[in-house]
């Protein structure tokens, strides 16, 4: 459905309660294993949702920036 960098960078604003381990089945779908770090406050349920809110967040930013980008290439 998205790019892995989506998913990387969706991640990344999560490094502090969680570890991220990325892998490719064999039909190139991205397979995501999260494991809660033990000094984190969240809960896993609470990363998976964050997690799941920001891939989404990040996702629409990145297709805003390509459909925007002639028109930003023109204003400067």
């Amino acid at each position: 459905m998205f790019h892995s960098d989506i998913a990387m960078k969706a991640a990344y604003n999560f490094l502090e309660d969680a570890y991220f381990f990325f892998r490719f089945d064999e039909n190139k779908n991205i397979i995501l294993q999260i494991t809660l770090k033990p000094n984190s406050r969240k809960t896993i349920e609470n990363v998976i949702g964050d997690l799941s809110d920001e891939i989404l967040s990040v996702y629409l930013r990145n297709k805003l920036e390509i459909d925007n980008k002639d028109i930003r290439e023109k204003i400067v």
